[in-house]
């Protein structure tokens, strides 16, 4: 992967910190083959968001991950699993984006969800703002967990 970012926006100012960006972490560390370009994007933006950073950064990371193959249907089961641990907040921030850059796409007949129609017709991707969300509490009593009796992390099935 090609990137001049660091140098156009530091190089005059920061050589070093623009010749890592640029060579070293859009360079050598994005062109390795262990995992797929793919995977890296799934990576980066679940790390993004769970350090809360939800600027141009994850804008273009997650635009980066459609252009890598990632749909709507994953950047939203993405994003809805990195919330569980990295916080309710950075979840809704990050949907604020996705909703951005997966807008224009349309979503493919075998990706709607079909637990709870919305009546408006919109999509179940990705939520609409609501002014409670609801608490981690009463999410974890939905689910049926945690099981403090059994020390079980995973919902009772």
């Amino acid at each position: 992967m090609k990137q001049t970012a660091g140098r156009g926006a530091l190089g005059d100012f920061a050589p070093m910190f623009a010749h890592l960006n640029d060579d070293v972490l859009f360079g050598e560390v994005w062109d390795q083959e262990a995992i797929s370009t793919k995977t890296k994007c799934i990576v980066t933006i679940v790390a993004l968001i769970s350090q809360g950073i939800t600027d141009s950064s994850l804008r273009y990371h997650l635009q980066n991950a459609r252009n890598n193959g990632v749909t709507r249907a994953e950047a939203a089961a993405i994003i809805t699993h990195a919330t569980m641990y990295a916080g309710w907040p950075k979840g809704w921030a990050a949907f604020n984006l996705a909703k951005e850059v997966w807008a224009e796409e349309e979503e493919p007949a075998g990706e709607k969800d079909v637990r709870g129609a919305d009546p408006s017709g919109l999509s179940r991707d990705f939520p609409r703002a609501s002014p409670t969300p609801p608490t981690l509490s009463t999410l974890w009593a939905t689910a049926g967990w945690p099981h403090w009796e059994t020390r079980s992390c995973v919902p009772a099935t």
